[in-house]
């Protein structure tokens, strides 16, 4: 792991790892519990913030048969313009980003790349932790900010949190990958009526919320990972 951080004395050493190891198994257990990707990343990042004392965090995971990440939890709400920000991710650009594992970033770092107008003044530093699965297959991204320089061995306990968790990871993408079968044809290969009766209530939620219904009449786009209303 390359780190941009502070040094730590022995005694911040020693103090950040009790704490990690009094929670660590607590940690990793809510993770196997989770079974659902988002409230996996969910648990991670709420962890990761607690551990590290991180300003807020951002998953972002796999959707369109892990073609791309997009944002699927974080620490603040999904209406908050931080949560918008972040676009569509490729997982090629993750392995040049993140070679080596977990990395700490002044700024948001490559991943401005990704990232539409930021609502207010840019994270001094981020830190971005790899997501994968066995057989180092990527499942996205937890990318964690800060006004000051993480403590490098905190950073560490997460990165080896995460790496812990990777049969849950596997677990949750057999778990998407299922769920991809139910709700498309595979004659047409297209979403069927039980995705469409499960996202309709959300996109129309969501249209009102965004009071998408002044600017004229809605329709439906089936492509991609999901439906959408426009």
């Amino acid at each position: 792991m390359a780190a941009e951080g502070k040094p730590s004395s022995r005694a911040d050493v020693a103090e950040s790892r009790a704490i990690s190891e009094a929670r660590f198994s607590a940690a990793l257990l809510t993770a196997y519990r989770e079974l659902e990707l988002p409230t996996q990343f969910g648990s991670l990042i709420q962890c990761a913030v607690e551990w590290t004392g991180a300003a807020c965090g951002i998953g972002l995971g796999a959707a369109e048969a892990r073609r791309v990440f997009i944002p699927l939890v974080a620490t603040f709400s999904k209406e908050d313009p931080r949560f918008a920000a972040f676009t569509r991710l490729h997982p090629e650009r993750l392995t040049e980003w993140l070679p080596e594992g977990c990395r700490v970033f002044k700024g948001l770092g490559p991943f401005a790349a990704i990232t539409t107008a930021w609502p207010g003044e840019r994270p001094a530093h981020v830190a971005a932790f790899p997501v994968l699965g066995p057989e180092n297959r990527w499942a996205g991204v937890l990318l964690l900010m800060y006004d000051e320089p993480p403590d490098p061995d905190r950073i560490q306990r997460v990165a080896e949190l995460i790496v812990q968790a990777r049969p849950a990871v596997r677990n949750a993408l057999k778990l998407l990958s299922l769920r991809e079968l139910v709700i498309k044809d595979d004659t047409a290969n297209c979403f069927n009526r039980r995705h469409f009766e499960e996202f309709l209530p959300e996109e129309l939620s969501r249209a009102s919320r965004f009071r998408r219904s002044r600017h004229g009449p809605a329709w439906i786009s089936m492509r991609g990972k999901r439906a959408s209303i426009a």
